[in-house]
């Protein structure tokens, strides 16, 4: 029993220290938070082998990337995998965003702080761009929504400049893609009506020249989603 106590706080001790040294080294905030800067920490497993040992320690999903084209890498170099809890997390912030942490924690089963310490560390490496509300279009008055396919013969850097910003400057403008084969870019828009989709064009037209565009209308949305396969 003393021998196992005894072994415990040294556990405990070597635990403190290396949370200490990690503060020291920027890589975790006063919260035990790990920072951005523990995923790019410059030769980290191979100059320091007890820094390395601490992060993973800490926080588990971080793993090592030991091999490379078969070759063993001579810097070290973290990547963020997600596990099943982290992916369970991202899944039921994708259904409702207004989840307190206690809720989510009873689905997960995580208590309040694990939970908060991981949607810390998801944010802070980019898996969760933001928290929004998702809005009904046809109960604010865009129940129309239509695709508009771009033909140019113009790619000059500074026409593009000039595309993207008419496009992100027009509010009914949903999304701009660039794409491949005979289409150039594909313009996702919500709109009224077609006398209000006749004005976003003569907007578009105005401000930047097109050669070749066309306009799809969609009749009905049979799967319109935010929700990304996990």
């Amino acid at each position: 029993m003393y021998q196992r106590s005894k072994g415990r706080c040294k556990q405990g001790a070597r635990k403190d220290q290396r949370k200490s040294k990690m503060f020291k080294e920027g890589l975790i905030d006063r919260l035990g938070v790990c920072k951005k800067q523990a995923m790019n920490h410059v030769a980290l497993h191979f100059v320091d082998e007890f820094l390395s040992e601490t992060v993973l320690d800490f926080f588990p999903n971080i793993n090592k990337i030991w091999i490379y084209g078969g070759k063993y890498l001579t810097f070290g170099e973290f990547i963020v995998t997600l596990d099943k809890t982290d992916r369970r997390l991202l899944d039921l912030l994708q259904q409702d965003a207004a989840l307190s942490l206690e809720t989510i924690g009873e689905k997960v089963n995580l208590s309040r702080n694990a939970c908060w310490r991981r949607l810390r560390a998801l944010e802070a490496e980019g898996f969760i761009k933001k928290r929004v509300a998702l809005l009904d279009p046809k109960k604010l008055g865009l129940g129309l929504s239509v695709f508009i396919l771009v033909r140019t013969s113009e790619h000059s850097a500074d026409w593009q400049a000039q595309f993207k910003a008419a496009t992100r400057d027009i509010p009914e403008i949903m999304g701009v893609h660039r794409m491949t084969g005979e289409l150039d870019y594909l313009i996702r828009a919500r709109v009224a009506h077609m006398a209000d989709y006749d004005r976003l064009y003569q907007l578009l037209v105005s401000r930047v020249a097109l050669s070749d565009v066309s306009a799809s209308f969609v009749m009905e949305d049979i799967k319109d989603t935010h929700h990304l396969p996990l």
